[in-house]
């Protein structure tokens, strides 16, 4: 008796599944690898850029700050001031066009002339030393530049100006949580939310400033007594007006208290 092997069949069903199964793998694939930017290394250290949670498109820089001035004297004031940073000017920190984070970001990451570095990227660079000098030492620099030439232009002389990075910062209607720690900004790292710019870097900064005479509408000599001054001109019933201009930059809001001696 002779036996005859049967014909083997491939199953339809199995090939088709198959073809599926590369077909997705193949659509999910890109997906993975763009996860993250990849100015930040790729993978987890960096949560993904989004154009659309950006809310100051068409500037570098979205700071958020509080200023709060109390009024020492006439020849005096003293201010407390806080910036939460979620986007600043990449050239100002040594990430700009032509620095090797900078064409990644522009290469790889999309963005453009526009775009500032993202929180979550000042986090990833923060120890990277670009000229000597590290990117957080640097976006501090840049930050205590800005409070001083603000005060200067506007009230007078900055006698000191301490600037420092909190982990807290406040404004009108919440308190918000600041962060430098690279290691648990992004949201598969155990953040809150899947946002490049969240949490924001936050400083806080303590200034004292010699008013300029010029801020009472009082022309100042060497033996003008401003204090003495103001004060006799007010029991006489006078009204002294009082202006100061502090300049914001775009991409800044600022909101103002100012507490009267």
């Amino acid at each position: 008796m002779t036996s005859r092997a049967s014909d083997v069949h491939p199953s339809t069903h199995g090939l088709s599944l198959f073809l599926v199964l590369m077909f997705t793998l193949q659509l999910l694939a890109p997906v993975v690898s763009a996860a993250g930017m990849q100015s930040c290394g790729g993978g987890d250290n960096c949560d993904t850029y989004d154009h659309d949670e950006d809310l100051t498109p068409n500037v570098q820089d979205w700071v958020e700050g509080m200023y709060e001035f109390d009024l020492v004297s006439t020849s005096s004031i003293d201010l407390e001031l806080t910036w939460a940073v979620r986007e600043f000017d990449r050239d100002s920190i040594g990430l700009g066009s032509g620095s090797p984070v900078g064409d990644t970001l522009e290469d790889f990451d999309g963005l453009d002339a526009n775009d500032g570095a993202p929180a979550d990227l000042i986090r990833e660079t923060f120890d990277m030393s670009i000229g000597g000098t590290t990117v957080g030492e640097k976006l501090k620099t840049e930050i205590d530049v800005a409070i001083r030439d603000a005060l200067e232009s506007g009230f007078g002389t900055v006698n000191s100006l301490s600037t420092q990075y909190v982990d807290s910062f406040s404004n009108p209607t919440s308190t918000i949580d600041c962060s430098t720690d690279n290691a648990t900004d992004s949201f598969a790292e155990g953040a809150a939310v899947d946002n490049v710019f969240e949490p924001p870097l936050c400083f806080k900064a303590i200034a004292s400033v010699d008013l300029a005479a010029a801020n009472f509408n009082l022309a100042g000599t060497e033996n003008l007594d401003l204090e003495r001054t103001y004060r006799g001109l007010l029991t006489m019933g006078a009204e002294v007006n009082t202006s100061f201009n502090l300049t914001v930059q775009p991409g800044h809001r600022a909101d103002f208290v100012i507490n009267p001696a």
